[in-house]
């Protein structure tokens, strides 16, 4: 059960990521005048997949409570997560 919940908060982790990198790419191109039309559209899959990657968390979360009878945390912690690949 474990390993699903730190796969779960790495999916988190990394929804986080890609949604702010893309509200970055949203900005600029805003600064610069360009169209962003596809860019929000874009940020829009991404947000929702993070509200998946969330619940996801969260329903893991639950039934580990119910098993353990444990609180834990909300929302997944930021530090801690080792990257796989450079950047």
């Amino acid at each position: 059960m474990q390993d699903k919940l730190l796969v779960a908060v790495r999916h988190v982790a990394t929804g986080r990521r890609i949604v702010a990198k893309q509200r970055a790419i949203i900005a600029r191109l805003e600064g610069g005048r360009y169209r962003t039309a596809e860019a929000v559209r874009t940020l829009d899959l991404f947000e929702q997949t993070l509200a998946i990657f969330e619940d996801h968390y969260r329903e893991i979360l639950t039934e580990i409570i119910q098993l353990r009878g444990t609180q834990l945390c909300w929302p997944p912690p930021q530090h801690g997560i080792r990257r796989r690949y450079p950047r």
